[in-house]
C-alpha cells in the first residue's frame, strides 16, 4: 500500500518537471513574494525623445526622457554616460549639465538586452546683454490712452531675450510687455530690465481727458483696383489728431452698383468706377478713394502645344486664347524656360540652340498660364582635337586630349576614341596613358556623321631626378665666379634640357651653372629640368668687408637740457656684411653717447668715436656743450653833431649804435627813423631834417634774444650836442 502511493507521488512530482521544462523553452517564469509565478517580459528597443540637444554654458540642466519598449518590460533598469564629461555630463536619472562649449554625445543603455540611444549634445557660450534701449523716452498720455514701448537689446544675438517690465506709480500707468495704459492723470516711470540686470526708462505723462476736434482725415490708400468676384479691400482712415474724442466715421460709396462699402471694407460688385468717401459724424472732414472694378481673367489656352524646330531653321508662332473673351486685362507675358535653346516674342517663337524649352504664357491679369514644348536639334558638321600632337613619358602622367564638336551646339556630341598602336599609348574618353617609347595615332570619331580628327603621339624616357654639386659654397663680393655641376637621372634620359635660377640676385647670379657674387647675403641658386620639373639647390652665401667709416657732421654743438643728438656713421661700402659699431666718449662728464646719439652732460669738449668690428676702422666728431645764453644784448645809442665849416651851427646829426653781448655774441642790431621800415645796422648814419625824430632800435644775440626796443626823441635844430 506505501509502495503504490510513493509510487503515484513520484510520477506525479516527474510529470510536472516534464511540464516545466517544456514551457521553459518559450517563456521564463519568477515568483513572486505569494509564491506564484509570472512571466518575463524582455526590453526590445530604446529610444530618447530628440537626437540633437542645443545647450549654452551656465542653462538649466536639461532632463533627458528615454522610451523603453516594450512599455511593460520586466528589467527596466539603465545607465547615462557622456563621451566628454568637459563638455557637458549626465547624471545616472539623464538630467544634462552643461559645463563648457563644444560637442558630446550622452548615450543611455538598457541593462537588459544592452539596447542602446544617444542624442547629441551642443553647447555654446552664452551670448551676454550688454545693454538695453527703450523707445521713445518721454510719453505723452490722456486717461483711457495707450503707447507702445520698444525696447532694443544689444547685441541683437544675445542668448536672453527675456524682458521685465516695471511701472514705478501703476495707478498712473500701467504696462504690460511695452504696451503702457493711461489710468489716471499723473507721472510714472517705466523701467525695463533684462536678466542680467541691464535696464532703461522712459518717462510717462497723463492728463486729463479733453474735448479734441478731428483736423483732417487720411484715406490709405487713395486709389484701389478691384475685380469682380475677388476679396474685399480695406481702407484705412487715419484720424488726425490720433487722439481727437471723437472718431466715429460715415462711409458712402458713389456707386453701389459697382462697390460697396461698410466700416472701411469695399466690396466689388461690377466693373466701373467708384468714389468711397469717409467722414466725420458732424459731415465737417471728409476724404476719398478711387474704386476701380474690372473683370479678371479665368484662364488661358494655347497652341499648338508642341514644336520641333532647327537652329538656323525659321520661326514658328504659338496663339493664345483667354477666357473669358471679354476679360479686361489681355496682356500677356511670354517666357522661354530656356532662352540658349528658344527665345519668344509676343507668340512667335525663333530657335537658338539645340535642346528642350518649355515656353510658357502668362496672363498678367490672375497669372494664369500655359505652356508649349519646343524641341530644337543642330548638327554635327566638323570634329577637331587639340593638341594635335603630344609628347608624353614612359611611368608619367597621363594627358587629356580635348575634342571639339562643331558646331558648339551640336545636338549629338557622342564620339569614339582609338589608337594605331596599344603598346605605345591607350586612350580612354580623351585620356592618353604613354605605355612604351615610340608613335602612335590617336583617332576620335563622331557617332553624327561618322567624322574624324587625330592626334600623334610622342613617348619618351623621362627625367627621374637632378643633382647638383657642391651643395654649399662661400664667395666673396669681387672674388671670382664658381661653377656649380648638374647630374641629370637617369642617364638615358631623353630632355637633360635644365635651367638656372638664383633667389636674390642682388646677393649672386647664375648663367649656365656659373656663379657670380654680387652683394653680401644668401641666395639659394636652383637647377631645374625641363622634363619634369626636378630641382636641387646649392646655398650660396656671399660676403662684403668692412673698408672704412665715416661719421656725419663731425662737430656738433650743444647747449645744456637741449634735446639729443644724432650722429650718423655711414659703412664703406654700404652694404658690408659686418655692420656692428662700438661708440665711445674721450669724456663721459661733457657728452654721453649710445647708437650714434649724443646727450650733453656737462660743459666742455669730447671726441665720439666710432669703430666697426670688422677691420677696427674708425672715425670722430667733436662735441663742444655750452652754457645756454638767456639774457639779452644790450645797445647805447650816440649821437655826434656835424657843424658847418664856420662851426656856427648843426647841419646834421651822426648816429650810431654800439651793442655787446657777454656769451653767444651779438648777432644783429636794427633800427627804424620815425616809424619807417625796420633796417639792419651797418655804420654810422646821418639825420639831417630839422624837426622832431622819433628813434627805435634793438639788438638780438646768436642764442636767439631779443633786446627790449629802445625809443630816443630828438629834434636837430635844438640840439644841444656840441662838436
Amino acid at each position: 500500500m506505501s509502495f503504490a502511493r510513493n509510487y503515484k507521488t513520484l510520477a506525479v512530482f516527474t510529470l510536472a518537471i516534464l511540464f516545466l521544462c517544456l514551457i521553459g523553452n518559450s517563456q521564463a517564469f519568477a515568483t513572486n513574494g505569494g509564491g506564484k509565478s509570472s512571466k518575463t517580459v524582455y526590453v526590445t528597443e530604446i529610444s530618447l525623445a530628440s537626437e540633437t540637444l542645443n545647450m549654452n554654458v551656465h542653462d538649466k540642466d536639461v532632463q533627458l526622457v528615454e522610451t523603453i519598449k516594450p512599455v511593460n518590460a520586466t528589467n527596466k533598469q539603465i545607465t547615462w554616460s557622456s563621451s566628454d564629461p568637459q563638455v557637458a555630463s549626465v547624471s545616472n536619472s539623464g538630467v544634462v549639465h552643461p559645463k563648457a562649449s563644444g560637442t558630446t554625445t550622452v548615450t543611455v543603455v538598457t541593462k537588459d538586452g544592452n539596447f542602446k540611444a544617444r542624442t547629441k549634445v551642443i553647447v555654446c557660450d552664452p551670448i551676454t546683454v550688454k545693454s538695453v534701449a527703450l523707445n521713445p523716452k518721454l510719453v505723452n498720455l490722456t486717461v483711457n490712452e495707450e503707447a507702445q514701448l520698444t525696447a532694443k537689446v544689444l547685441p541683437v544675438n544675445a542668448t536672453d531675450q527675456k524682458l521685465d517690465w516695471f511701472s514705478f506709480n501703476p495707478k498712473v500707468a500701467t504696462v504690460s510687455d511695452g504696451a503702457v495704459r493711461a489710468i489716471s492723470p499723473g507721472i510714472t516711470i517705466i523701467k525695463v530690465f533684462t536678466g542680467n540686470g541691464r535696464f532703461d526708462w522712459s518717462l510717462v505723462t497723463v492728463c486729463p481727458n479733453k474735448l479734441v476736434p478731428v483736423k483732417s482725415l487720411a484715406l490709405s490708400p487713395k486709389s484701389v483696383e478691384m475685380t469682380v468676384g475677388g476679396e474685399d479691400e480695406t481702407l484705412m482712415a487715419a484720424v488726425n489728431p490720433a487722439n481727437a474724442t471723437n472718431k466715429n466715421l460715415i462711409w458712402s460709396t458713389s456707386d453701389s452698383n459697382v462697390a460697396t462699402v461698410k466700416n472701411g471694407i469695399v466690396h466689388p460688385v461690377a466693373p466701373g468706377l467708384a468714389a468711397i468717401t469717409v467722414s466725420t459724424e458732424d459731415g465737417k472732414i471728409e476724404d476719398s478713394a478711387k474704386i476701380t472694378v474690372t473683370a479678371p481673367v479665368t484662364g488661358i489656352k494655347v497652341s499648338p502645344d508642341s514644336l520641333n524646330l532647327t537652329v538656323g531653321g525659321e520661326s514658328k508662332t504659338l496663339n493664345a486664347e483667354i477666357s473669358p473673351a471679354n476679360a479686361t486685362n489681355k496682356h500677356l507675358i511670354w517666357t522661354s524656360s530656356d532662352r540658349s535653346v528658344a527665345i519668344i516674342e509676343d507668340g512667335v517663337v525663333r530657335p537658338v540652340g539645340p535642346g528642350r524649352a518649355a515656353i510658357t504664357v502668362t496672363t498678367e491679369d490672375g497669372r494664369f498660364t500655359a505652356s508649349a514644348n519646343i524641341n530644337v536639334t543642330v548638327p554635327v558638321t566638323a570634329i577637331s582635337l587639340d593638341p594635335a600632337s603630344l609628347d608624353l613619358m614612359v611611368g608619367g602622367k597621363d594627358h587629356t586630349l580635348t575634342e571639339t564638336v562643331s558646331p558648339v551646339n551640336a545636338t549629338n556630341k557622342n564620339v569614339t576614341w582609338t589608337t594605331s598602336d596599344s603598346s605605345v599609348a591607350t586612350i580612354e574618353n580623351g585620356t592618353v596613358h604613354p605605355i612604351g617609347p615610340g608613335q602612335a595615332i590617336i583617332t576620335v570619331t563622331t557617332e553624327d556623321g561618322r567624322l574624324t580628327a587625330s592626334a600623334m603621339i610622342n613617348v619618351t624616357v623621362p627625367v627621374t631626378g637632378v643633382s647638383v654639386t657642391p651643395d654649399t659654397l662661400e664667395l666673396m663680393v669681387g672674388g671670382e665666379d664658381h661653377a656649380l655641376k648638374e647630374t641629370v637621372s637617369p642617364f638615358n634620359a631623353t630632355n637633360k634640357k635644365v635651367t638656372w635660377s638664383s633667389s636674390d640676385t642682388s646677393v649672386a647670379t647664375v648663367d649656365n651653372g656659373v656663379i657670380h657674387p654680387v652683394g653680401s647675403g644668401t641666395a639659394i641658386v636652383t637647377v631645374s629640368t625641363e622634363d619634369g620639373g626636378f630641382t636641387s639647390m646649392t646655398t650660396v652665401k656671399v660676403t662684403s668687408p668692412v673698408t672704412g667709416v665715416t661719421l656725419v657732421p663731425k662737430a656738433l654743438s650743444l647747449n645744456l637740457g637741449d634735446a639729443d643728438q644724432t650722429l650718423t656713421a655711414k659703412l664703406q661700402p654700404s652694404n658690408a656684411t659686418n655692420q656692428q659699431l662700438t661708440w665711445t666718449t674721450s669724456d663721459p662728464k661733457v657728452a654721453a653717447v649710445a647708437n650714434g646719439i649724443v646727450h650733453a652732460v656737462g660743459i666742455g669738449q669730447a671726441i665720439i668715436t666710432v669703430t666697426t668690428e670688422d677691420g677696427r676702422f674708425s672715425d670722430t666728431a667733436t662735441i663742444t656743450v655750452v652754457d645756454p645764453d638767456t639774457i639779452p644784448p644790450v645797445t647805447k645809442n650816440k649821437m655826434t653833431p656835424i657843424f658847418n665849416d664856420k662851426n656856427t651851427y648843426i647841419i646834421a646829426l651822426k648816429v650810431t649804435y654800439i651793442s655787446s653781448d657777454d656769451k653767444t655774441g651779438v648777432k644783429e642790431t636794427l633800427y627804424r627813423i620815425n616809424g619807417g621800415t625796420w633796417q639792419i645796422y651797418t655804420k654810422p648814419f646821418d639825420v639831417s631834417a630839422d624837426k622832431t625824430h622819433t628813434l627805435e632800435y634793438y639788438s638780438t644775440d646768436k642764442a636767439g634774444n631779443k633786446e627790449k626796443i629802445n625809443l630816443y626823441d630828438f629834434d636837430k635844430g635844438t640840439c644841444s650836442c656840441s662838436k
